[in-house]
């Protein structure tokens, strides 16, 4: 089970115990169709984008809270793995309850917080080792970051991170990678910057990232629709495009940092 495996590593809730239940769900005429569902006890978390609507009035940062997200992403990443679902309704949050680690370095108890990563749905999970594991993990920070900055309580995440990867010399000359998040790149015999083109989606890594881009697009879209009410009325067209550009855009409005 793969919630489980990524449990005992520290990037999902662990799981305290699973069981399979077998149920007759209606079907047909008045014939009764099996059903299998699969229960789980797993340690309690909140969702992060709950934990930014509480704290929308605080620039309050949640200690640890984004490098401990950073290396979770980092650790799916390594695995191989692309997660296309990956937004703050599926970061879940809660206050640390290791104390004693916080208190030498002076910091509080209640700000301090842990993370783990959820809704392993395997339709959403893409095995990609064609693509490096700085661009696995750079399409999943960007993705991630694009999501809590486009959110109705938004914050900026990942900057220095996004920003580091995304000027790896080794990642711009990837096919598909810079060009897919429109990161720009230096122009040969010319000072001025410009994006590179989409390459085609043959091969596995390109069809992976269609996919990733895709998904992300369908998720920021559904996001703006939910939060058309908040009264950001640069939010549509920040948000949307090539996904480099629009964090770039969204963290040049001075948001609070996670």
């Amino acid at each position: 089970m793969f919630a489980y495996h990524l449990g005992e590593l520290g990037i999902a809730p662990r799981i305290h115990a699973a069981w399979l239940e077998h149920a007759d769900v209606n079907g047909r005429g008045h014939h009764k169709a099996k059903s299998v569902q699969l229960h789980m006890v797993a340690e309690p978390y909140m969702p992060l984008n709950k934990l930014l609507k509480i704290t929308n009035t605080s620039k309050a940062r949640f200690v640890r809270l984004e490098q401990q997200l950073m290396e979770h992403v980092r650790g799916v990443a390594d695995l191989g793995l692309l997660l296309l679902d990956l937004h703050s309704g599926n970061v879940l949050v809660r206050p640390s309850i290791n104390t004693s680690s916080h208190r030498q370095w002076g910091i509080a108890a209640a700000e301090a917080w842990d993370s783990r990563l959820t809704d392993f749905d395997r339709r959403m999970i893409l095995p990609v080792p064609e693509l490096s594991v700085n661009c696995r993990q750079l399409l999943m920070l960007s993705g991630l970051s694009l999501n809590i900055a486009c959110h109705p309580w938004p914050r900026a995440a990942f900057s220095h991170e996004i920003r580091r990867l995304a000027a790896l010399p080794i990642l711009q000359a990837e096919p598909w990678c810079a060009a897919a998040l429109g990161i720009p790149r230096a122009a040969v015999h010319s000072n001025v910057s410009r994006v590179a083109p989409v390459p085609s989606n043959s091969g596995s890594g390109g069809r992976a990232i269609a996919e990733f881009s895709a998904h992300h697009q369908t998720m920021v879209g559904n996001m703006l629709k939910r939060g058309k009410d908040y009264g950001d009325t640069d939010r549509p067209y920040e948000c949307r495009g090539r996904m480099f550009g629009a964090l770039r855009r969204r963290w040049e409005k001075g948001l609070s940092p996670l």
